[in-house]
């Protein structure tokens, strides 16, 4: 059962909601590049840095401005600190990063993620 808009902002005001809205706009721009295919993705490095640069919003949004509790109530801290730990990843270990791996976690994670953010926690 969706949260709501209403809802998460009688429990966590404006800003948060907007924060949230934020993730859902920044996980339509990695669908954007998704919907591109493997193979744009592969010899485009300027959509691998767009990808970076997006999993390094979500990382700091989560980190910085969702509230623990609100993590906790809604898929648990764990989920949410993978997305975290994905932009630590990409932002200080970028020598190491196969984007062959980076395209296999966007394919995996970001619809889901996105899907529970539009229809779970915003419903709609």
């Amino acid at each position: 059962m969706a949260v709501g808009r209403e809802r998460l902002t009688e429990l966590y005001g404006d800003r948060v909601v907007d924060e949230i809205e934020f993730l859902l706009r920044t996980l339509d721009e990695i669908e954007l590049v998704i919907q591109r295919g493997w193979e744009a993705y592969a010899d485009d490095v300027l959509l691998q840095r767009a990808v970076e640069g997006s999993a390094n919003r979500i990382g700091d949004t989560i980190r910085n401005k969702i509230p623990v509790q609100l993590q906790k109530d809604h898929l648990g801290v764990d989920a949410w600190s993978e997305w975290v730990d994905w932009r630590v990843f990409l932002a200080h270990h970028y020598h190491r990063v196969d984007p062959r791996r980076i395209w296999q976690d966007m394919i995996r994670d970001v619809p889901r993620f996105r899907r529970f953010i539009a229809e779970e926690l915003l419903g709609g």
